[in-house]
């Protein structure tokens, strides 16, 4: 009985603090209790807001200019159960993939340089990646970087089989290269 009164009375100090609101509002607005609860229903977004799938952007930025590959057949890493990090500065190429989607990327010949769409902070590196010829990131480091980056002097460009591992809550993509044994690189360097 206790817990029902109480309800009730937060029940009415609500409604009274709703009239209260409309009140003021009608007030400072001049309008009629109709006009403003015809504001009121207008007001309210009656359409479906566009889903924004976790992308956070810091800003507005133009989309990504595609990278440009040589023409030539790339070398193409064999996928295996060493993993390297890659560093995601623009995920919307990856808008397609889900959480353990399997796919390839393109290490992009030469000195690459991009702005993150998430925090704005500039980057340049020789091991970026292109996901359907738009930079994506770059790898992070560690000794599969430097092994790559001898592969990509010898060949004229390098694809690597990656793995999405999710998004965290602000909208980064998390991104793993699935990479054979250092043993693999090692022999394919030298001969």
């Amino acid at each position: 009985m206790i817990v029902l009164l109480v309800l009730l009375i937060i029940v009415i100090v609500i409604i009274w603090l709703c009239i209260k609101q409309i009140k003021r509002n009608m007030q400072q607005y001049h309008r009629t209790l109709a006009e403003e609860i015809a504001f009121e229903l207008n007001s309210q977004n009656s359409s479906k807001r566009k889903r924004n799938n976790g992308w956070r952007y810091r800003s507005e930025i133009m989309g990504t200019a595609p990278v440009s590959l040589p023409d030539a057949e790339p070398l193409v890493i064999p996928a295996g159960d060493y993993e390297q990090r890659v560093y995601t500065y623009d995920g919307r190429p990856l808008k397609g993939t889900r959480k353990g989607s399997r796919f390839t990327l393109d290490v992009v010949p030469g000195y690459q340089t991009m702005v993150s769409v998430y925090t704005g902070t500039e980057w340049s590196s020789y091991a970026s990646v292109a996901y359907k010829n738009h930079l994506i990131g770059h790898i992070g480091d560690g000794l599969y970087k430097e092994r790559i980056q001898m592969l990509m002097l010898k060949y004229p460009y390098v694809r690597v089989h990656a793995r999405r591992d999710g998004t965290d809550a602000g909208g980064w993509p998390y991104i793993t290269l699935t990479l054979p044994p250092l043993s693999w690189f090692d022999s394919v360097i030298e001969g």
